[in-house]
């Protein structure tokens, strides 16, 4: 059985329980525990984990990880962080310190590049969320590109949703932390990019614009883009908009990726409850290939990464390719106020 302890119960913890409980039964996972210290959030996600149809005979919900600890041995634990950004290192760190050796951590990795260089200091195996490297869409693309031997000369992706009244309800925000545009979708186009093209030689250029709100506006937080150089001349521009796609109350997520020989490959990703995905191949201007694909990429990710620990193989998406993208997004950053 694959005991899995879940640190954070918020919007995305709940995601990534649903996940786990589509690969209960294939894997045999339990889900050991969970912490938060919102006794609200805690509870609510101890009723989530019954509905789903986990054992909760012996699954211990509390505020801490030192409280759980006292009742728990999590060392033979898979623990999941998923928490705000800036707490990912503390929250590793300290299940690291408890003995645990493997170690799942929401992108991105963490909130600066300091804690990203920490962790990856950190003993254990630790895997990192970049589901969209997992999802139907991306690894039909590579497959693709690979065995028709097709040289890339531009990639456009575009990753948008409206996050207004999220942000203005304060989620992710703290006093002394207001996460940048570039720490939301950017972390998972980077993480593509790189996969489909290598990690980049070079920050070529980055700006970012506020979210603007009917009271104010959020530093940093509505929407920008990082331009990436890449091996053999390829670039790509990487755009997020945080106030809604063409400011539409919807979510947005394709890469278009610009061959030689007049080939073009757009990739849609899902964006409903149904998970339906589709790739369109065009020739000069004729579609040559259509496909489409049911999606479920954070599952899938979850899978791999569990599979990665069970067999005590490194993953893919482990804690340098997480700070590879911290260093990216840290450069845009730094590029980004300078010339905005």
């Amino acid at each position: 059985m694959v005991d899995i302890i879940i640190v954070g119960c918020g919007t995305q913890g709940q995601a990534h329980i649903r996940c786990y409980a589509k690969l209960k039964d294939m894997l045999n996972i339990n889900i050991a525990g969970a912490v938060d210290p919102d006794e609200k959030q805690l509870n609510a996600f101890q009723h989530l984990h019954s509905k789903l149809g986990f054992d909760t005979r012996r699954a211990l919900f509390k505020n801490n990880l030192s409280e759980l600890s006292k009742e728990l041995d999590i060392s033979n634990s898979i623990v999941d962080v998923i928490t705000p950004n800036n707490c990912h290192y503390s929250c590793a760190k300290e299940a690291i310190d408890m003995g645990t050796k493997r170690i799942i951590i929401e992108k991105p990795l963490a909130h600066d590049l300091s804690d990203a260089k920490n962790i990856e200091k950190l003993g254990g195996v630790i895997g990192v969320i970049e589901n969209y490297l997992f999802s139907s869409i991306t690894q039909h693309i590579q497959k693709f590109i690979e065995e028709q031997k097709l040289k890339t000369i531009f990639v456009k992706t575009e990753f948008s949703k409206n996050r207004r009244i999220e942000s203005l309800e304060g989620r992710g925000i703290f006093e002394d932390y207001i996460p940048h545009v570039f720490t939301i979708e950017i972390p998972h186009q980077i993480a593509v990019v790189s996969y489909l093209l290598e990690f980049p030689k070079n920050v070529c250029d980055a700006w970012c614009h506020d979210m603007i709100l009917p009271d104010g506006r959020i530093s940093s937080h509505g929407e920008g883009a990082i331009t990436l150089a890449h091996k053999d001349g390829a670039t790509s521009y990487n755009f997020s908009c945080l106030q809604g796609y063409q400011h539409l109350s919807i979510k947005y997520r394709t890469i278009r990726i610009y061959c030689e020989d007049a080939i073009k490959i757009f990739g849609y990703y899902p964006t409903t409850i149904d998970l339906e995905g589709s790739i369109l191949v065009y020739r000069d201007q004729d579609l040559i290939e259509k496909h489409r694909f049911i999606d479920d990429s954070m599952t899938e990710t979850l899978k791999y990464l569990i599979k990665c620990f069970m067999e005590n193989k490194k993953p893919l998406n482990d804690a340098n390719f997480g700070r590879k993208i911290m260093e990216i997004i840290n450069t845009g950053t730094v590029l980004a106020k300078k010339f905005c």
